[in-house]
């Protein structure tokens, strides 16, 4: 046995119980604090607790910056990591952000399940209605990149159930039910999602989307100047704006 360890364990048995506390240090270790009563264990208890949440803080706020950077990857091991500390520290919140903002990432770099895994995980812990309703539209449009079509409308119609003041969300839903049905070949019911969503949109991207969609849907009805009405429309605020129609997935944070 090691003899400078043995008085240490002399005074952990003689000890009244204490609660252990692992410090975040680059190398983590096993600390015993002396238990001079409750009060100072349960303050230095919550010393920890909050610094483990400050460090998970910084950690998403360097992955939401490789986010923004287009550096999935990066951000994916930081919020792996901040999961973890969320999680530790029993922060709901902070884990709902972290969960949804991986599906996100793993969305991005095209592994679809891994992203729904991620998605429901954060819908599960969510405590209103605009936050589940965020996130099954969110999974709704996964299942429409994944050309699950019926789970997708399932998903989306769930979406549409729980009430928000959010305008902007709930045309995320329309565009992505109008889309949903306008592949399942449910063409005039496709319509009647997207006309209310192009109408009330005041997002430059969610407007362009759904006048492109509209012109998929007119094209297949055998309505070609319809179609490339709506497709010119389309085009010009494209353009204009410089927007990318695979961006339509919101980052939910």
């Amino acid at each position: 046995m090691d003899l400078f360890a043995f008085p240490i364990i002399l005074n952990i048995l003689s000890a009244p119980p204490c609660i252990p506390v692992t410090l975040l240090e680059k190398t983590p270790r096993l600390h015993w604090f002396p238990c001079t009563g409750s009060s100072q264990t349960s303050q230095v208890y919550a010393q920890a607790i909050d610094s483990r949440k400050t460090q998970a803080d910084q950690l998403y706020k360097e992955a939401d910056f490789f986010i923004q950077s287009n550096m999935m990857q990066a951000a994916q091991v930081k919020l792996e990591q901040a999961l973890q500390l969320y999680q530790a520290t029993s922060d709901t919140t902070g884990q709902r952000e972290t969960l949804t903002s991986l599906g996100y990432v793993f969305y991005s770099q095209g592994k679809y399940r891994e992203a729904l895994e991620y998605l429901r995980q954060a819908e599960l812990i969510s405590t209103d209605f605009s936050q589940q309703g965020r996130l099954l539209t969110t999974q709704g449009l996964v299942y429409l990149e994944l050309g699950e079509y019926r789970q997708a409308h399932t998903t989306l119609l769930r979406a549409m159930s729980l009430p928000t003041q959010d305008i902007a969300q709930e045309n995320r839903k329309r565009i992505g039910l109008g889309e949903t049905l306008y592949y399942m070949g449910a063409y005039r019911e496709a319509l009647s999602y997207l006309q209310i969503a192009q109408r009330t949109s005041s997002d430059r991207n969610d407007y362009g989307r759904s006048l492109n969609a509209m012109g998929d849907v007119y094209f297949e009805l055998g309505q070609y100047e319809e179609a490339k009405n709506y497709y010119q429309q389309a085009l010009n605020v494209r353009q204009s704006n410089a927007i990318a129609w695979g961006s339509f997935v919101p980052l939910i944070i």
